[in-house]
């Protein structure tokens, strides 16, 4: 049977990558998030439980930022200097995408399930990542 389950949530994502010779770099983004779920259920509908897959697309809107960049380049004046911000300044505020999910329903209350995100958005404005990522989720209806 096909489902649509629809969701806000808070999540919080980050990263962490070097430049060799260059710096290195640490952020943390908060943001709000907008699911609508489309599941596939199997099992069985009296019990409410079985398998199910999904597909969900996403918007999200940052929060807060914390991001930290520390020069590791040993030629550099600056060098083992760290700079940190809080500020939206080279970080997209906005992301757009889907996950592709896979999970579990043991009742009606109880659900567990896992899921890769693909962001289509670009996470900063000097590179050309998008927001990827494994999440594992316990999930309680009331």
């Amino acid at each position: 049977m096909l489902y649509f389950q629809p969701s806000v949530q808070y999540s919080q994502r980050g990263y962490e990558y070097e430049i060799r010779n260059g710096f290195h770099e640490n952020t943390t983004y908060n943001a709000i998030e907008i699911d609508a779920g489309l599941l596939l259920k199997f099992g069985d509908d009296r019990l409410n439980r079985g398998m199910f897959f999904s597909i969900t697309p996403y918007i999200s809107r940052g929060l807060a930022v914390n991001s930290s960049r520390t020069n590791i380049n040993p030629n550099s004046t600056e060098y083992n200097q760290t700079i940190t911000s809080k500020e939206f300044d080279y970080i997209n505020k906005n992301d757009a995408g889907f996950k592709l999910g896979i999970g579990y329903d043991f009742n009606k209350h109880f659900e567990i399930a896992a899921n890769y995100t693909f962001g289509f958005n670009k996470i900063n404005n000097t590179t050309n990542y998008k927001w990827r990522g494994f999440a594992l989720h316990l999930v309680f209806f009331i």
